[in-house]
């Protein structure tokens, strides 16, 4: 599995361990939470989409699910409450991030970096600050 790949395979186990976070999420400020992940989850969706149709186009295959648990297994299914579901999501963020960065590192094409940058700028919005005012 090459870096890209290996992006790919840790962007489809994000989606299902964002919906995960999003489904056990117990405690007080549940409501507000719930929704917060829920749109995490969806935004993951739409960006292993647009990195699964990118690297098509840069002839690099797709990862199948059962792959993409080999390499990162999912988050165990049960109940957290919103500071350990943020302190999980943080981390999870953050990880991608380095994956993505790990692209970035392999490749030339302006524009699939350029692209991989704006991701990581949301990333460390969501993960450095807002996630990391949700923690404290």
């Amino acid at each position: 599995m090459n870096e890209y790949q290996k992006l790919i395979a840790k962007l489809k186990v994000t989606r299902e361990d964002m919906r995960t976070l999003h489904h056990h999420l117990v405690g007080p400020n549940w409501f507000g939470t719930h929704e917060v992940l829920g749109e995490y989850y969806a935004k993951f969706d739409d960006i292993a989409d647009h990195i699964v149709e990118i690297g098509l186009s840069q002839g690099i295959t797709d990862v199948p699910i059962d792959e993409a648990v080999q390499a990162f297994p999912l988050l165990p299914i049960e109940d957290r409450n919103e500071a350990e579901s943020y302190s999980l999501a943080q981390q999870i963020f953050l990880d991608v991030d380095s994956l993505m960065q790990d692209v970035i590192d392999a490749i030339e094409d302006g524009w699939v970096i350029s692209m991989l940058n704006n991701y990581q700028e949301w990333l460390h919005l969501e993960a450095d600050y807002k996630m990391a005012r949700a923690t404290k």
